[in-house]
């Protein structure tokens, strides 16, 4: 799974315009220091700082409303609101859903957008 989304990041990444939600950027620092990766928590601070510098990655932000959603459709779903924090706020923007994680899959399928694995 690592090599396939290393391989998308070289080839396929930089001809797309990429949406994230500003939640998103949380999550990966999380993701990087604390939780899989673990690496030293200055590097995922550098990692995190580029993608915010990126102007290519548009940055959405997080709105009450959005929250207001995420809580109900996490509720009627069954899915953990971390994932809806993440998708919600830029459902909008977006047409496929690129991730290695099926919940996103299942989400992005329901929300009538393409769905891809790298």
């Amino acid at each position: 799974m690592h090599e396939r989304a290393r391989e998308f990041f070289k080839s396929t990444f930089p001809r797309l315009r990429v949406y994230m939600s500003t939640h998103q950027l949380a999550e990966i620092y999380y993701v990087l220091a604390f939780r899989r990766a673990r690496i030293p928590r200055g590097e995922a601070e550098s990692i995190v700082r580029a993608i915010i510098e990126d102007g290519s990655i548009i940055k959405v932000p997080l709105t009450l409303e959005r929250v207001e959603e995420v809580i109900q459709t996490s509720a009627e779903s069954g899915v953990h609101v971390w994932d809806y924090l993440c998708f919600l706020p830029v459902k909008d923007y977006v047409n496929t859903v690129f991730t290695c994680d099926r919940r996103f899959l299942k989400i992005g399928g329901s929300m009538g957008l393409r769905r891809s694995t790298p």
